[in-house]
């Protein structure tokens, strides 16, 4: 069996060496949405929810970043109880703007595939979330009034990245814990692979 061909800069002649995530944007498999909005009303919900594909497709790697101008709960809830059609489609991106639409789909009676679906808080209420300890993956107090704090930001991807349960419902959930304006804001970042530890 051959020696296998490793990539060397053409100046240095150095090993080339990328992390995995950022591979996986070459590989036309990493994705990004964002949803953000300024609401009113303590134990109000801001939520991106989607389904995720079957293992045979792919497993999703994800990490969250949210912030919030006032104090806020920031959830990640897998397997949910979540009425359907209660959302608004929300586009992901491709990190390679060439790349093909993800795998995710909307949590509809008919699902469309490669987007998510975002929630304001009249919709997060008419979709009545089921959220408990068992399904709660991430629980975090985040936000102060006039600065917005983002969630995880100091730390690495290997302390933030959850790997999804395939076929599921997943809501990453802010919920406002005064009674205040509030703008929330929630950016989901992924990629797509078919092995919890993937092969380049």
């Amino acid at each position: 069996m051959p020696a296998p061909i490793l990539p060397l800069d053409s100046v240095s002649g150095a090993l080339v060496q990328i992390e995995l995530a950022h591979y996986r944007v070459h590989a036309q498999k990493a994705f990004t949405c964002h949803y953000e909005i300024t609401a009113t009303g303590a134990t109000k919900m801001t939520a991106i929810g989607f389904i995720t594909p079957a293992a045979t497709v792919a497993r999703i790697h994800m990490t969250v970043d949210a912030g919030a101008d006032d104090e806020c709960v920031l959830r990640i809830v897998q397997t949910p109880t979540v009425d359907l059609d209660e959302g608004t489609n929300l586009v992901v991106f491709n990190r390679d703007r060439l790349g093909v639409a993800p795998k995710i789909a909307t949590i509809q009676a008919v699902p469309s595939v490669g987007l998510a679906y975002s929630y304001t808080d009249v919709q997060a209420a008419g979709a009545n979330i089921s959220i408990t300890a068992n399904n709660t993956l991430h629980y975090e107090t985040i936000g102060q009034a006039g600065n917005p704090v983002s969630t995880f930001g100091g730390q690495s991807r290997g302390t933030r990245e959850f790997i999804l349960l395939p076929e599921s419902q997943c809501m990453v959930i802010l919920t406002r814990s005064t009674a205040n304006a509030t703008f929330c804001e929630i950016t989901i970042n992924f990629y797509e692979a078919l092995d919890v530890i993937p092969r380049i």
